[in-house]
């Protein structure tokens, strides 16, 4: 990405309202270093339901549908960010 194309998606990104700081946040990090692993967060079913403004039950279906990607963490699951996110869009 040339350093003029970088520029105006910076800019854009700053300039978007509907985007939120947390996410802005994460874009550019990813535009400054794009070759960078990409983070991993996990959530619990409480914190997911939070995010989705559904219920923890309903969470539950959701994994247990195959929705909701999860990673065992000992012997918890815990829900993972990029299948949360697909979510919110």
């Amino acid at each position: 990405m040339t350093a003029a194309t970088r520029t105006i998606i910076t800019s854009a990104i700053r300039a978007d309202l509907t985007i939120s700081p947390s996410a802005k946040a994460k874009l550019l990090r990813f535009i400054a270093n794009p070759s960078a692993e990409p983070e991993m967060r996990l959530f619990t079913e409480k914190q997911a339901a939070l995010v989705l403004g559904v219920s923890i039950p309903t969470i539950a279906r959701m994994k247990r549908d195959g929705e909701l990607k999860t990673r065992k963490v000992r012997k918890t699951t815990r829900i993972t960010a990029e299948s949360l996110y697909a979510y919110t869009k």
